[in-house]
């Protein structure tokens, strides 16, 4: 089954929306950092999967802090793309790879709360972007800290993963949380993509 390609593409969300919304096996063309091409506070049950997001830059948010994981980002490619991940969102088995352009934000940015599990993040902490690849803040004074366990960071060094990551271990506002990282894989899960 051949993906559906869509060039340029924008696509906003609303929470009114109360059926399933199910994006699966597309391919996002954007070479543009201009606009968001997912964006908006999603509906209860929105699932994203083996799809492809070439330079992309997309804002998913979800209302909910707390509760069942309604949002399921899983086994999506994002190439050279940046990505704002807010609320419950279950982000896993995902690849995530490819420096985006210097000056855009980090690559992922984590927000209040979502899981972020069996991903494969194969970013070089020097090249990244603005400097930083994997962000996290909550949108409080304080909030606890996003599970990351189990990915895979293209190494196990603990000080190479660490250089990847900005949290409160890098600053000192006190509205940054950890990232809590280990244990994380050895190897990519095997149900994670493939680069292109």
């Amino acid at each position: 089954q051949e993906p559906v390609s869509l060039d340029q593409p924008s696509i906003e969300l609303f929470p009114q929306l109360s059926s399933i919304v199910n994006i699966n096996h597309a391919k996002f063309n954007c070479d543009s950092f201009s606009k968001y091409v997912i964006e908006g506070t999603l509906p209860n049950q929105v699932t994203i999967s083996n799809s492809l997001f070439t330079s992309c830059k997309n804002r998913l948010y979800h209302s909910s802090t707390s509760g069942d994981q309604l949002v399921l980002i899983e086994k999506n490619i994002f190439d050279r793309s940046s990505s704002v991940f807010s609320g419950r969102l279950n982000i896993r088995k995902n690849l995530f790879f490819g420096d985006v352009p210097h000056g855009q934000n980090a690559e992922v940015r984590l927000v209040r709360n979502p899981l972020f599990n069996q991903n494969t993040i194969l970013f070089h902490p020097s090249t990244g972007g603005a400097g930083s690849v994997i962000s996290v803040e909550y949108n409080s004074a304080t909030g606890p800290d996003i599970d990351a366990t189990n990915n895979y960071w293209g190494t196990t060094d603990y000080r190479v993963i660490d250089l990847i990551i900005v949290d409160e271990n890098d600053l000192s506002n006190p509205g940054y949380p950890a990232l809590s990282y280990p244990p994380f894989l050895d190897t990519p899960h095997p149900d994670t993509p493939t680069s292109p």
